[in-house]
């Protein structure tokens, strides 16, 4: 029984998660997509011969947690979710299953704390009521970052790319997507 003044509290379990390691983990996996790409391997939207117009990372932090590398080599190749159609193998894409287990976590009603790769937390107290597009920001911030850093760093140089290649990021959803233009697309090289 409670004494006066004393009220009860929601028992809560608060789960952390660092994005830092996950970023450090997708630019080994870029720079190794990247470094063992080849041609008549690539699974990809458009012909082998053709050189890659269209760097896509597709994400999804729901459900399985994963983020897709696919290089698009159709000649009028925009965001268009067919990069969708070119995962199912398995071949283009690095699992991270904590992401849907720390989603699943917070839909319980659960409090969840993601920290960003500049030190700073979000913290959720209910899923359900918090913005999805802001959740989906979350993941689609740090990918953006490590994509651009490995662009920046020339991880992209030694692909056959057309001279305007470009590179977009999209949630399988849509409710991530970068650049946010009218076409969606960003330079793939500096």
């Amino acid at each position: 029984m409670l004494g006066d003044g004393c009220r009860s509290v929601r028992e809560y379990t608060l789960l952390s998660h660092d994005l830092k390691p996950d970023a450090i983990a997708l630019r080994e996996y870029v720079e190794g997509r990247a470094s063992a790409f080849d041609r008549e391997s690539n699974d990809n939207p458009g012909p082998s011969e053709r050189d890659i117009a269209l760097i896509q990372i597709g994400f999804e932090h729901e459900q399985s947690g994963y983020v897709a590398i696919v290089f698009d080599t159709r000649e009028n190749a925009g965001p268009d979710g067919e990069w969708t159609m070119h995962i199912e193998a398995e071949n283009n894409w690095i699992k991270f299953p904590r992401w849907a287990e720390i989603t699943n976590h917070a839909f319980e009603g659960q409090t969840l704390q993601i920290i960003r790769l500049d030190g700073s937390s979000v913290i959720i107290d209910d899923l359900a009521s918090f913005d999805s597009y802001e959740y989906a920001e979350i993941f689609g911030a740090m990918i953006k970052e490590v994509v651009l850093a490995a662009r920046d760093d020339r991880v992209f140089a030694s692909l056959p790319l057309t001279l305007n290649c470009e590179v977009c990021i999209e949630m399988i959803n849509g409710l991530f997507v970068w650049p946010d233009t009218e076409d969606g697309v960003e330079p793939a090289t500096k």
